[in-house]
């Protein structure tokens, strides 16, 4: 049953139980109001944090909305350097204090503080483009990344690891577009080794949780995989490496039995054998076979996703 009782309150409630002072049902009794009386405050508190985090952010969006024209460099600087302290230090004192990160796993606490150490991430990336006097996007992003990065560390969390995975497409679009004009094939081979690197960090249990991390590395594998296909002079490109991408799914699969990196070798197949027929035929080929082409590979990969799961 769950509970809001500490270890070692649980540990004297069963004692209790154990020497007959309580009966099995009286302290299963006590176990469940405790929840209820405790489990409506730590709600509503965990609503306030995000409420406050959201504040905030819109108070300083709004600032920029009405003012930042009027502001000068220093103090629009100094704004975002505020905010971003506020969100940071709210985020520490909700989650204990500094000696108390992180806090137990799953908690309303873990859960607050994610956010505030997310919401100060975009922030403190914000910061970084307005103190930059050039690549204003690059500063931007990877200052996003290192700080979403720190805050994971500090407190793993589902939105810093979203901050964070958000981050390393957006630096390496701003490196390889912005700053090396690269083509789009070096786009896509950019973003598929990052993807890869997050799958390789999961796989050392270096990103938890692990459908979390697995998902990240597939949806930006995949993404990278598509980046091609937004132009006719490197369409092969696309269908190619959304196919190799999602083989390795299924190898992947085979090796940490991961079901997200099986529906990423679902999907990628689904993605890549119809825009091959559609390429092959030089657009010949309706919609509506198209469609029925994708329910086709879906049904054989479902078949081979059920082979490899038994």
């Amino acid at each position: 049953m769950a509970t809001s009782l500490t270890p070692e309150q649980d540990s004297a409630l069963a004692k209790l139980v154990a020497d007959g002072v309580l009966t099995a049902p009286q302290g299963d009794a006590v176990r469940a109001a405790l929840a209820v009386d405790a489990g409506v405050p730590r709600r509503v508190a965990e609503v306030l944090g995000y409420l406050g985090g959201g504040l905030v952010l819109a108070g300083a969006a709004l600032l920029i909305g009405t003012s930042w024209e009027e502001l000068s460099r220093g103090a629009r600087i100094a704004v975002l350097l505020v905010s971003a302290a506020v969100l940071l230090a709210a985020g520490i004192l909700i989650a204990g204090g500094t000696r108390a990160l992180p806090p137990r796993v799953g908690s309303a606490r873990t859960r607050v503080a994610g956010v505030l150490f997310a919401l100060a991430a975009v922030v403190g990336g914000i910061t970084a483009a307005t103190i930059a006097t050039s690549h204003e996007g690059l500063w931007a992003t990877s200052t996003m990344l290192v700080l979403a990065g720190c805050g994971y560390l500090a407190l793993p969390s589902l939105a810093c690891l979203a901050v964070a995975a958000a981050g390393s497409v957006a630096v390496v679009w701003q490196v390889v577009v912005e700053v090396l004009d690269a083509d789009a094939p070096w786009l896509a081979g950019a973003l598929i080794v990052v993807g890869v690197l997050w799958g390789a960090l999961t796989a050392a249990n270096a990103v938890r949780p692990g459908w979390a991390g697995f998902t990240v590395a597939a949806v930006i594998a995949l993404i990278g995989a598509q980046v091609p296909l937004a132009s006719s002079e490197w369409t092969v490109w696309g269908y190619l490496l959304t196919a190799g991408v999602a083989v390795a799914g299924f190898v992947a699969y085979r090796l940490t039995r991961s079901p997200v990196l099986l529906a990423a070798g679902v999907v990628g197949f689904t993605l890549a054998v119809p825009e091959a027929i559609w390429d092959w035929t030089g657009g010949s080929v309706g919609g509506a076979a198209i469609v029925l082409i994708a329910g086709a590979v879906l049904l054989a990969l479902g078949g081979l996703s059920l082979r490899l799961r038994h």
